[in-house]
């Protein structure tokens, strides 16, 4: 059996494993003689946030999908301490772990951060405060490989770039996240790489696919045929 690919998973997607979810709204009711509206909670399919219904359901069934995947084994998600100090940092997403969560039986192991912290709540302003620790703790690291991806990515997406020294730190093969720009940033700099993949949940999907597998074969196959011409 190969052996898995192992992923480390962004504290993001956890909103995107929740398929459905309680809306308000408003429905008219007869009674009495009488034409009532009546605000109640319904449950319908989730529209992800700055997504279309269409874009959403193609999330959900990527989403889907890379369940599937971690249940038979073909790939291992991780995640860290970091990862769930800023997934609790985020507005609360769905009910996990209930009927509609894609990841219910999905086992995620914990993997130890290259560089750990404490985190104290406070009862005021508790938000920015954790956000302001945040910043601090991520300018204070001084271990050489993260100064150097601190040099090429905007100070924005610096948490981002501490999930991907994780990820090398442990020879993890992807970093799994919808994050775009944070990627965007990286290939557009040409003073550093990284081993591990940063991929959306759809080319993550799409590399378990016949015709995934199809392709890298035959770019083998024409990368060998170009290597016995020269």
């Amino acid at each position: 059996m190969p052996r898995p690919f192992t992923v480390l998973f962004d504290a993001c997607l956890w909103n995107e494993t929740v398929t459905h979810d309680h809306y308000m709204v408003t429905r008219e009711v007869e009674w009495g003689g009488t034409t009532n509206h009546i605000s109640i909670a319904e449950l319908q399919p989730k529209r992800l946030r700055g997504k279309s219904h269409t874009e959403s359901h193609e999330i959900f069934e990527d989403m889907r999908r890379i369940a599937q995947l971690a249940e038979t084994g073909r790939i291992r998600l991780y995640d860290t301490i970091e990862l769930t100090f800023e997934w609790m940092g985020r507005p609360m997403g769905p009910w996990r772990k209930g009927e509609f969560d894609l990841f219910k039986n999905v086992t995620v192991s914990r993997l130890k951060p290259p560089v750990e912290r404490s985190v104290v709540f406070s009862g005021f302003d508790s938000h920015d405060d954790f956000k302001d620790q945040k910043r601090r703790w991520l300018e204070s690291i001084q271990e050489p490989r993260f100064l150097e991806l601190k040099r090429v990515i905007y100070r924005k997406h610096w948490a981002d770039a501490f999930h991907l020294w994780t990820a090398e730190v442990h020879q993890l093969d992807c970093l799994l996240t919808l994050e775009k720009k944070f990627r965007n940033n990286l290939e557009s700099q040409k003073k550093l790489t990284s081993k591990v993949r940063i991929l959306s949940p759809s080319e993550l999907s799409e590399r378990f696919t016949l015709g995934y597998r199809i392709r890298k074969k035959w770019r083998s196959f024409a990368s060998g045929l170009g290597g016995d011409r020269s």
